[in-house]
């Protein structure tokens, strides 16, 4: 069997590669083959793949559905572990559907909390994860009790904003408009 999907050390999928087969199912964790150093990914159509930064498909997680040729730098080089699922029969991953109190915000590119999606913990500020891949991008979110996410139309934390508290919110008018992020 071919390869379906591979993890590259740098962008443009270069430098050391580990890659796996089709019909690999699962959490693997990276250990010494390029945990904290995956930049870039290939991924052959119809697979699902789950990052996490931390072994056992904790911390936070970003979903891919197809080949991405650098992360930006709120994921580069700080992956441990991975999980590949089918896409026309993807098992719950880390991310989908959070339960309350899992202790992450996370953030669905579909409405429903549906398509490719990244978590975030409390007290995370982000910029550079929308810079690439989730700028303008994001059309729901789930947020855990206790929880506060606000959601910012422009880069840097400004222009207007989107304050979610606990629970699943389709963001009927803030879709799409996202470019940064404060998790509380």
């Amino acid at each position: 069997a071919s390869a379906r999907v591979c993890l590259y050390e740098h962008a443009d999928f270069r430098g050391k590669s580990r890659c796996w087969e089709s019909g690999t199912r699962g959490v693997v964790n990276l250990g010494d083959r390029l945990n904290n150093e995956g930049s870039s990914l290939t991924i052959t159509a119809g697979e699902v793949v789950t990052l996490c930064q931390s072994n056992n498909s904790r911390g936070n997680c970003a979903t891919y559905r197809r080949t991405t040729r650098g992360f930006d730098s709120f994921y580069n080089d700080t992956f441990s572990s991975i999980s590949i699922a089918e896409r026309n029969n993807p098992r719950p991953g880390p991310c989908p559907r959070p339960q309350p109190n899992a202790g992450r915000a996370c953030f669905y590119e579909d409405a429903d909390l549906r398509g490719a999606s990244f978590c975030m913990t409390r007290n995370q500020r982000s910029v550079s994860a929308l810079a690439q891949n989730w700028n303008d991008r994001i059309s729901s979110v789930s947020v855990p009790r206790g929880m506060t996410v606000v959601l910012y139309s422009d880069w840097r934390f400004g222009g207007q904003t989107q304050v979610l508290r606990a629970g699943n919110h389709t963001l009927y008018n803030f879709n799409d408009v996202t470019s940064s992020i404060q998790v509380y």
